[in-house]
C-alpha cells in the first residue's frame, strides 16, 4: 500500500477560507497605519508609506483572486 499526502492547508485555527489572519493584522498594520517615508525606485522621490498603501491596496486585495 502506497502513502498519500495529504494538505493541511487550511485547517489550522490560524486559517479562515485559506487567509492567514496574523499576515493580513500584519499587512494592515503596515499598510494603513505606518506613517514613515519609503523610497519609490521607479520615481526617485520619497512618499508616504499610506500614500504607497493606497495604489497598492487594489494589487493585495486581488491576491486571492487567482
Amino acid at each position: 500500500m502506497e502513502k498519500c499526502l495529504t494538505s493541511k492547508f487550511g485547517t489550522s485555527h490560524e486559517y479562515r477560507a485559506g487567509v492567514n489572519i496574523k499576515l493580513v493584522r500584519l499587512l494592515s498594520q503596515v499598510l494603513f497605519r505606518h506613517s514613515a517615508l519609503v523610497r519609490n525606485i521607479e520615481l526617485g522621490e520619497y512618499q508616504a508609506s499610506s500614500d504607497i498603501a493606497i495604489q497598492q491596496k487594489s494589487r493585495i486585495s486581488s491576491w486571492g483572486e487567482y
